[in-house]
């Protein structure tokens, strides 16, 4: 085991509102997505010695080394996990959202696990407050990806024939001490619905979205573009994005 510091791709999965779930339901979340992770381990070809996992209780770090290319992590392993996943979320009966979030940087390893201020950095994006906002109101995904922005960059942007780099949305990402820029993404979606800020949702006001709508979701009044999965939606009139009222062309 050695201290020097080595080169990581660095993966954080969470639960969203871990809390709401029984525990039966809560372990029963924990082992589909580990039987999700290693599909995808398998689906990429990546080698056991080259990923590293540790629990972090609603959900779990992944590490991989750096002799893994990025791109055949945020392309391959990225959409069999998301493939995997939301096929389980819309089969079944009590359903459950992930936040995940990328990054890279510099990992120390040691007997009692690893250290490292990207670690850190990694784990307040997966707590990016618009990433829970926006999958909040977005019930049909499974599934909400942050990136930081070097990941976006220098991967998303370059070379993840998979991905559309425009169906990733720059956010603000405010976590504890961490104040940054990092990119949204919803997989299988075209584009992340825009959402009012939290200012605006206290206070709406006409062609802005209401947070208080008694069905869930947001409440838009007048026209919105790209509030689905299909991107290219034009509403006009009331609309619920859970889909309750509202008509679409």
């Amino acid at each position: 085991m050695t201290d020097e510091a080595m080169h990581h791709l660095i993966l954080y999965y969470d639960i969203q509102d871990s809390n709401k779930l029984a525990n039966p339901a809560k372990l029963a979340a924990r082992a589909l997505l580990r039987e999700c992770r290693d599909a995808a381990v398998g689906a990429a070809a990546i080698p056991a010695d080259a990923a590293s996992f540790q629990d972090t209780g609603d959900g779990e770090l992944i590490l991989f080394d750096a002799r893994i290319a990025k791109v055949r992590v945020v392309s391959g392993w990225l959409g069999v996990f998301h493939t995997r996943l939301q096929r389980a979320y819309e089969r079944s009966a009590e359903r459950f959202q992930v936040r995940l979030s990328i990054h890279a940087g510099e990992i120390h390893p040691s007997l009692e696990g690893f250290s490292g201020d990207d670690l850190a950095f990694g784990a307040r994006l997966v707590n990016a407050p618009e990433a829970k906002r926006v999958l909040a109101a977005a019930p049909s995904a499974a599934l909400a990806v942050v990136v930081s922005d070097s990941i976006y960059r220098h991967v998303v942007r370059q070379n993840a024939p998979a991905l559309d780099p425009a169906s990733f949305a720059p956010i603000r990402v405010q976590v504890k001490e961490t104040d940054t820029s990092a990119w949204l993404h919803l997989p299988g979606w075209k584009r992340v619905p825009t959402l009012p800020d939290a200012q605006e949702a206290e206070q709406p006001s006409p062609g802005q979205a209401q947070a208080a709508d008694p069905s869930g979701g947001f409440t838009f009044h007048g026209p919105v573009h790209n509030v689905g999965p299909l991107g290219n939606t034009t509403v006009h009139g009331d609309f619920n994005l859970n889909g309750t009222h509202g008509r679409a062309q």
